[in-house]
């Protein structure tokens, strides 16, 4: 079952739920941190309005859906995204300015390059940091990585999370600190 087949059942089923169910990974044969990464994908696409993650593992609040969410599923599974785009060709860079109309409704400016995209400051140092720890010979790296990822569209959440936890088990690569530092250089 492909990611996209995942996240269309997880929202088509737990849509069927009543509000403040309790949704349970082991429910869907879905990991706990897999659940979780595409629970928080979906809200972030705004379509559940933002649950609790409960206690036990793997165990997730719904708390509704969201008008958008509504729409998502009228429309069985279809995705639609507008978007304003001019697009300029300069030598080996693709720069493209973006407005997305369905999510902010402001322009997003995208440097595309060996297939890496940057759309600001935060998400190029965001992207150099989970590279650094890529790179890494860090034991948890995977775990850092994954947390990081679950963690970024919280900014409160991704400040305690680097400075409480993953500092204290990095401090010997150096590469990585700096990384952290400069990420949180920016959230200040």
């Amino acid at each position: 079952m492909t990611m996209k087949d995942k996240y269309n059942m997880l929202v088509n089923e737990i849509a069927k739920k009543t509000v403040f169910s309790t949704i349970r990974a082991k429910d869907f044969n879905l990991e706990p941190i897999e659940f979780r990464e595409i629970i928080t994908e979906i809200e972030d696409d705004e379509l559940f309005k933002s649950g609790i993650w409960e206690i036990e593992i793997g165990s997730y609040g719904f708390n509704g859906l969201t008008f958008k969410g509504q729409v998502f599923i009228e429309n069985n599974d279809k995705k639609e995204f507008y978007k304003n785009e001019k697009t300029e060709i300069n030598y080996h860079y693709h720069n493209s300015i973006t407005t997305n109309v369905d999510k902010n409704n402001y322009g997003d400016v995208m440097i595309v390059n060996k297939n890496t995209i940057k759309n600001s400051e935060f998400e190029s140092k965001f992207l150099e940091l989970l590279e650094v720890i890529n790179n890494s010979n860090l034991e948890d790296k995977n775990i850092f990585i994954r947390e990081l990822k679950i963690k970024k569209n919280n900014q409160e959440a991704l400040s305690h999370y680097m400075t409480k936890n993953l500092l204290s088990k990095v401090v010997e690569v150096s590469t990585v600190v700096s990384a952290i530092s400069g990420l949180l250089g920016l959230m200040q």
